[in-house]
C-alpha cells in the first residue's frame, strides 16, 4: 500500500499517454544579418525536403520573431525519442548553415545553441511541450499569488530542476558564473505572454494541443535551458513529466510548496555553490538539492503505485541518485561532470584558468561559454558527445541520425508521408500547396481541393491512417 498523500477531489485515472514537443530557438552571428534569405523556402526545400516550414522528418524550421531561426522537434512520443530530436535538430540546422552560408555575401554565420542570459529583455529559451489533461489547465488555476494546491509540485519542481538540468552562463556585466540562464529571468510562475520583461513566466499558458480530442490540452512550458548533454536533457523531459503524472493523479505535494517560487527560482539559478537555503511555504528553509531529493523519492514511490513509461523509470532512478549526490557531497559536484551541462561547462572553465593565469580569466571563461553551445563550429560540447565523454542513459545519441531524414512514428510520421508525397510524387503543375500545419495539409490538385486532417496524435486510428493513404493513393 502507498504511502502516497492523493487529494480526494481527483479522481483516479490511467496514467496519461504522453507527446512530447521541443522547440528550441537558436543564437545566429552575425545577428545584424538578416538570416530569412539562409532559411528561405528554396534552399531549405532542397536540403531537407520541407514545404512551408515543415520538413520530411515531421519538424517545423522557421525564423521566429527577433530574427532568429527555430527548430520545432516532431510530437515525439518517448523521451528517448525527444531527447533524439533535439540533437536531430542540432545536425539540420547546423547543415543548413554550413551548406548555405558561406553563399550569403561570402559571410559565414556561427550558429549557437545558448539562451541569451545577458539581456533580460530577451526571451529566447528552450520551450518544453507535453500533453496533459485537459483539466490541468493553468488558466483556471487560483490567482498565482496564491496558486492552487495541486500545482505546488509542478512550480516547485520547475523553480529548482537547474540545479540537474541548467546550462551554465558566464555573467557579461560580473564575470559570475550562474546555474542556469533563462531561470535567472523568471518574473511569474505562469502568464500569457513569453516576452515581456515584466512577467517572464515558467508556464505560458497557451494551448496549441497535440490531439483534436478535447480531453488533453498542451503544457507549455519556458523556463528552461538548452542542455548539450543527453542525460541533462532526459532528466529535464522525465522528472518534469513524472511531476506533472503525479499531479495529475492528484498526488499532495503541499509539503513542498514554496514561499516566492519565482524568488527561489532566481536564487538557485545564480547559486552554483548550491549552499542557499530556499523557504518553504511553511517556513522551512532548505537546500535546493533536498527539494529535488524529496521529490525524486516521491517520483520513485508513484511509480512502484502507477505503471509509467520505462523511460521514466529509469531516470526516475537517475533523477534520485544525482540528487542524492549533490545532497551528500555538495562539494564534489564534478561528479556529475558527464552528466549535468552546467556542472561540466564549469570544470572546462575551471581548468582553463589554472593554466592561463588570473589576467585572462574572465576572457576564456566568456569563450568556453561561447563555444561550448556551437553547432557548426565543433563547439566543446560537440565535440566531447563524439567523443563519448556523455552520459547517455536511454541511448538517445544511436537515434538521432535516424530522426534527421524519418519522423517519429504517430501524426509526425503522418505529415512526412504526406510531404515526401507531395514534393517527391506529384508534378509541380499538377499541384499548388495552400497550407501545412500541425494538424493539416491542405493542397488543390488537379482544380479540386484536399484537406487532410491529422487528429490521430499516435498514427494508430486505422480510419485516418486509410483517409490518409487514399490521399497518397490519388497522387500517386
Amino acid at each position: 500500500m502507498s504511502s502516497l498523500n492523493f487529494y480526494s477531489d481527483c479522481p483516479e485515472i490511467e496514467p496519461v499517454r504522453r507527446i512530447y514537443g521541443i522547440e528550441s530557438e537558436l543564437e545566429i552571428n552575425p545577428y545584424e544579418q538578416p538570416i530569412y534569405e539562409l532559411f528561405e523556402g528554396r534552399r531549405m526545400t532542397k536540403k531537407l525536403g520541407t514545404i512551408q516550414q515543415f520538413s520530411q522528418n515531421g519538424s517545423r524550421i522557421y525564423v521566429d520573431s527577433g530574427n532568429h531561426p527555430e527548430y520545432a522537434t516532431p510530437e515525439c512520443q518517448t523521451i528517448r525519442e525527444t531527447v533524439a530530436a533535439v540533437i536531430a535538430g542540432e545536425i539540420i540546422m547546423s547543415e543548413i548553415v554550413d551548406l548555405h552560408g558561406g553563399k550569403l555575401e561570402q559571410q559565414h554565420f556561427r550558429l549557437n545553441n545558448r539562451v541569451i542570459g545577458d539581456d533580460p529583455k530577451i526571451s529566447w529559451g528552450v520551450h518544453e511541450n507535453y500533453q496533459t489533461l485537459e483539466r490541468i489547465n493553468p488558466e483556471k488555476s487560483e490567482s498565482w499569488d496564491g496558486y492552487s494546491d495541486h500545482w505546488n509540485g509542478l512550480i516547485t519542481h520547475l523553480s529548482t530542476r537547474m540545479i540537474l538540468s541548467g546550462a551554465g552562463h558566464v555573467e557579461c556585466r560580473t564575470g559570475k558564473y550562474f546555474v542556469a540562464q533563462k531561470a535567472q529571468h523568471v518574473k511569474t510562475p505562469i502568464s500569457s505572454t513569453t516576452t515581456s520583461s515584466i512577467s517572464k513566466p515558467h508556464i505560458n499558458t497557451r494551448d496549441e494541443s497535440f490531439s483534436s480530442n478535447n480531453n488533453f490540452r498542451r503544457l507549455h512550458i519556458v523556463s528552461g535551458d538548452p542542455n548539450m548533454i543527453p542525460w541533462s536533457s532526459a532528466y529535464k523531459i522525465a522528472s518534469t513529466s513524472l511531476v506533472l503524472r503525479m499531479m495529475e493523479h492528484g498526488v499532495n505535494m503541499n509539503d513542498l510548496k514554496l514561499y516566492r517560487p519565482a524568488n527561489v527560482t532566481v536564487s538557485v539559478a545564480k547559486d552554483n555553490k548550491l549552499s542557499k537555503l530556499v523557504e518553504l511555504d511553511s517556513g522551512v528553509k532548505i537546500r535546493s538539492a533536498e527539494v529535488q531529493l524529496a521529490l525524486a523519492e516521491l517520483a520513485l514511490e508513484f511509480i512502484e503505485t502507477v505503471s509509467v513509461p520505462e523511460d521514466e523509470k529509469i531516470m526516475a532512478n537517475e533523477w534520485y541518485a544525482a540528487a542524492e549526490h549533490l545532497v551528500d557531497s555538495p562539494k564534489d559536484k564534478e561528479f556529475l561532470k558527464n552528466k549535468v551541462d552546467w556542472i561540466a561547462k564549469d570544470h572546462i572553465i575551471k581548468s582553463a584558468k589554472s593554466r592561463t593565469g588570473s589576467t585572462t580569466d574572465y576572457v576564456h571563461a566568456r569563450a568556453i561559454d561561447r563555444m561550448w553551445g556551437d553547432l557548426n563550429y565543433n563547439g566543446i560540447a560537440i565535440k566531447l558527445r563524439k567523443l563519448g565523454h556523455f552520459d547517455d542513459p536511454l541511448d538517445a545519441i544511436s537515434l538521432a541520425p535516424h530522426l534527421v531524414k524519418n519522423p517519429p512514428k504517430g501524426r509526425a510520421e503522418l505529415r512526412g508521408e504526406i510531404i515526401r508525397c507531395l514534393r517527391n510524387v506529384v508534378p509541380k503543375r499538377s499541384i499548388r500547396v495552400r497550407s501545412v500545419n500541425w494538424n493539416e495539409v491542405k493542397y488543390n490538385f488537379e482544380g479540386g481541393d484536399r484537406e487532410v486532417y491529422l487528429n490521430d496524435s499516435y498514427g494508430e486510428n486505422p480510419d485516418e491512417i486509410a483517409r490518409l493513404y487514399r490521399h497518397i493513393e490519388e497522387l500517386e
